[in-house]
């Protein structure tokens, strides 16, 4: 479904904060005071909906549709990640599954990066063939044990003390 609402229209970027956000429990007036200040939000407002800033019902609207559907499409992403680690552990026999999860999640994440750093257009970076994008993936990266990053290659290590 396609939607046309004034938070929509809003860059993608700018909706995967605001998801985040919300999904962390942030005050709605608080983030209609945001949205409305960042310059992005002011172009889209001035150019398709005559300056109008973005309201309360606008949020609320927002929260019922496309911040739901975020939401959704998170879980999804991280049962496909839980079921890729299941894969991975099925195929490795003893090793644990946290860190099967750690490395598929690490290795994913620094190649969204690479994405990133190669595009044309510097625009973020693109989404895998599942369709979760950075974002899933960076939320995921809170979730890596102990410290662990990747390098640009993919590699999988502990951060420098």
């Amino acid at each position: 479904m396609t939607r046309l609402g004034k938070i929509a229209r809003l860059p993608r970027e700018t909706r995967e904060e605001l998801n985040v956000r919300l999904h962390n429990g942030e005050e709605g007036k608080d983030l209609v005071a945001w949205l409305n200040g960042l310059p992005g939000t002011q172009a889209v407002l001035a150019a398709k909906f005559g300056g109008r800033p973005i309201s309360p019902q606008n949020l609320s609207e927002w929260k019922q549709g496309g911040y739901e559907d975020w939401r959704r499409h998170q879980e999804d992403c991280a049962r496909l990640l839980m079921e890729m680690a299941g894969d991975l552990e099925a195929e490795a026999g003893e090793v644990r599954l946290e860190e099967d999860l750690a490395t598929l999640m690490a290795m994913a994440l620094a190649r969204l990066l690479r994405e990133a750093e190669e595009a044309p257009d510097g625009g973020g970076p693109g989404q895998d063939d599942s369709g979760c994008g950075a974002a899933a993936l960076a939320v995921a990266a809170g979730w890596l044990p102990g410290g662990t990053v990747a390098d640009g290659a993919g590699a999988v290590g502990r951060e420098a003390d």
